[in-house]
């Protein structure tokens, strides 16, 4: 758990535009490129009990949340484009 807000905190302290990618069991799948925000914190869920980590834009206009205890592993690739890099994060379960 710690491990995972460490990084995650590293990614939104440096201040570059990520590739978030957010996709579930129901079908759909988010993508976005920004900044990941000012806002980071951790809280649990006082009805499930989960442990989330948020990060959000700086008006929380857009925002995502990660339950840290079921991240298994996480790979940051950079890829040089015409013009930009992207960055992208992809945190898995032990399932993928």
């Amino acid at each position: 758990e710690q491990q995972v807000y460490n990084f995650m905190n590293e990614l939104h302290t440096s201040a570059y535009p990520f590739r978030t990618i957010i996709s579930g069991s129901g079908g759909a799948i988010l993508e976005s490129t920004q900044v990941l925000g000012s806002v980071i914190k951790v809280s649990e869920s006082a009805k499930s009990g989960d442990l989330f980590l948020t990060m959000a834009s700086d008006d929380q206009s857009f925002e995502f949340h990660i339950k840290i205890r079921l991240v298994h592993k996480i790979n940051l690739v950079e890829r040089e484009l015409p013009g930009k890099t992207l960055r992208i994060i992809r945190l898995t379960n032990h399932d993928e």
